[in-house]
């Protein structure tokens, strides 16, 4: 089964009416009713996490992205027809078609490529969208593609299959593909050509090294933009987060031994108001640190979401006064933290963290809540070795013993309020 959002209403000439446009999450046993809908003119996009039904484009964003089993190309500016595309790519896509504008002087045209599991990140999408890339331009190294389309917010338009000019390619049983098929031995080239997810051997020390940027555009980005714009731009396609994700319930979530939070000294402004202090020596270094624990927070990141990440950093938490750290510094401490399999442990790793947001919508004070839940974890830890047959003292040495810390007056609160 695989769930796909389809538009509402379908278009028999391209919309113009993006704004209104809404999809409902659909089910189909098969992508074969799934092609229907688009040669019936039905827009697509990839799954959020909305749970209200029908969403709108205001609720498709990279943030809010849940999963997808398609990768889509739009191809509108190629010398290469619908027909030798498909006849010719090293890897055929599951379903082509041509747009709304596409004519026989003009071609401009749709491959998908279709997927057992699910895409469930930007990056993890981002990825394989390259990988895909770089296999086609083995075949075809002049043709390029709309790079917008490498964003899991953007949505994709049918055609309609009566058009003057329509064309469509597929395959009687149509080719669904594995993640795997377009992993690290797929990408072919050269060490010049390698792109994201490729990886090549160094002769002089034999080391693997991973090669940064399959997107010209993101580079440019990097290099004219100022850092704010930088970050405005891309945010819409990275997430920045300083600490692992936790599952939420009932106002707070357990963090486990994996847990990892970037630790940062604050200045105290009175009035519960607290501001970061920027770090101005080792700059380089408490970037590199700050790399190696980003790639722990996002397992699957990416060298251009590790630049965002870092240039994130630099912008909110790093004096960035003479000398400045540049672009080109950032690209190199990324491709350092890629190319070590170096990981940090977390430090004072707390047991559980609350949610404030959760807090303030409930009406809950925050500290009145942490030990609250602090004090339901403890009676937890303490229950679990409690023996009712044996003394409170000797309870308290079997405890610390099993590494529990507890005295006897929290002991003797326990056995009040839960033993009778």
């Amino acid at each position: 089964m695989y769930h796909i959002s389809i538009s509402e209403k379908d278009y028999k000439e391209k919309p113009s009416d993006y704004k209104s446009m809404t999809f409902v999450r659909t089910p189909f046993d098969s992508f074969i009713p799934f092609i229907e809908q688009i040669r019936q003119g039905h827009s697509f996009c990839h799954n959020m996490n909305d749970k209200d039904e029908p969403f709108g484009c205001a609720q498709k964003t990279a943030k809010n992205f849940s999963y997808t089993h398609i990768v889509v190309f739009d191809f509108d500016k190629t010398e290469v027809s619908p027909k030798q595309f498909y006849t010719t790519a090293s890897r055929t896509p599951s379903f082509l078609y041509t747009s709304y504008s596409h004519s026989p002087n003009t071609y401009k045209y749709h491959a998908l490529y279709f997927f057992k599991e699910k895409i469930k990140s930007q990056e993890e999408y981002a990825a394989t969208y390259d990988r895909i890339l770089l296999s086609i331009q083995n075949t075809f190294p002049e043709i390029t593609a709309d790079s917008s389309l490498r964003n899991v917010s953007q949505l994709t338009n049918g055609s309609f299959c009566l058009g003057q000019y329509y064309e469509e390619y597929k395959e009687k049983e149509v080719v669904v593909y594995s993640i795997n098929d377009f992993q690290k031995h797929d990408c072919g080239g050269n060490k010049e050509d390698v792109r994201e997810g490729c990886s090549f051997t160094d002769n002089k020390n034999e080391r693997k090294k991973n090669i940064l940027f399959i997107n010209e555009q993101f580079r440019q980005d990097l290099f004219s933009m100022s850092i704010h714009g930088f970050i405005a731009k891309y945010s819409a396609i990275y997430e920045y987060r300083d600490a692992s994700r936790l599952k939420y319930e009932n106002g707070y979530a357990l963090t486990g031994d994996n847990y990892i939070k970037i630790q940062r000294p604050w200045h105290n402004l009175g009035n519960g108001k607290k501001s970061p202090i920027t770090y101005k020596g080792s700059r380089h270094r408490t970037l590199f640190l700050r790399g190696l624990l980003f790639k722990q927070i996002f397992p699957n990141i990416t060298h251009e979401h590790l630049v965002y990440c870092l240039m994130y950093e630099l912008r909110h938490y790093i004096d960035n006064s003479e000398p400045q750290i540049s672009p080109k510094d950032i690209i190199n401490i990324a491709t350092s933290c890629i190319n070590t399999d170096y990981t940090l442990e977390g430090k004072n790793i707390p047991k559980f963290r609350i949610d404030r947001e959760w807090c303030n919508q409930n009406g809950v004070n925050p500290r009145s809540f942490q030990q609250h839940i602090r004090k339901i974890l403890k009676d937890a830890e303490i229950g679990e070795l409690y023996d009712a047959s044996l003394s409170i003292r000797k309870n308290k040495e079997i405890m610390e013993k099993a590494g529990l810390k507890v005295s006897v007056g929290r002991l003797s609160k326990f056995v009040k309020e839960n033993v009778k």
